[in-house]
């Protein structure tokens, strides 16, 4: 057996060679590359052989062909991570299509469903919290006389600006919401009133700054 070119998949040796130096029976899986260049997959099973004087005279190899069974484990296992990979792939891509259900179109802020949805949730573990929760409501001073002076694709443009803004300013702090036309929300758990009011002064002060136009 040793004359031909193994392969020993899950040991340093044979299977025959464990059997004879430690006197008990051995398996393991091995390949064998014939002379065609074809593999063959084996299962060997090896049981040492005892004379009378209880030596060892040689070892007994039975081998069965798993070749094709291994072929089919091999696919089975490509097709399993294929479609683990599938699974995956659909998962983030339910995802995305959450969010983009929870997102208003044009400023990419939570819409009011989200908000809602949002809300109750916090409302439902409100006991947890060590203070309350803060709802900021604001909305643009003048938006119609913006729109019918400048036209609604202006109007769009100070939509997404003040929804940036209020991102920028809230950070991972708050949930940030367009609750419709232009008005928006943001929601503070776990927050004092006192610490409600100056993040709603932080945001008074960043849209002056970043937003307004001096005249």
């Amino acid at each position: 057996l040793d004359q031909f070119e193994w392969t020993f998949l899950n040991e340093q040796s044979s299977p025959w060679q464990r059997a004879f130096e430690v006197k008990a029976a051995c398996v393991g899986t091995v390949e064998l590359r014939t002379p065609k260049a074809k593999l063959q997959i084996f299962n060997a099973n090896a049981t040492p052989v005892f004379n009378a004087s209880e030596e060892i005279a040689g070892v007994l190899v039975s081998f069965e062909d798993v070749t094709e069974i291994e072929a089919q484990r091999k696919d089975l296992l490509k097709a399993f991570r294929e479609l683990e990979m599938n699974k995956e792939q659909i998962r983030r891509q339910n995802e995305a299509l959450k969010d983009l259900a929870l997102r208003d179109a044009l400023t990419g802020a939570f819409n009011r469903r989200a908000l809602f949805e949002h809300l109750d949730d916090c409302w439902c573990k409100k006991e947890t919290f060590q203070q309350g929760i803060i709802g900021i409501m604001m909305d643009v001073d003048h938006f119609k006389k913006l729109n019918d002076t400048h036209g609604h694709a202006v109007g769009d443009i100070v939509l997404k600006d003040v929804a940036r803004v209020l991102r920028k300013t809230i950070g991972n702090d708050g949930f940030v919401a367009r609750y419709g036309g232009e008005e928006f929300c943001v929601i503070l758990v776990d927050r004092s009133i006192e610490q409600g009011i100056e993040t709603a002064e932080r945001i008074r002060i960043a849209i002056e700054t970043e937003l307004a136009i001096p005249y």
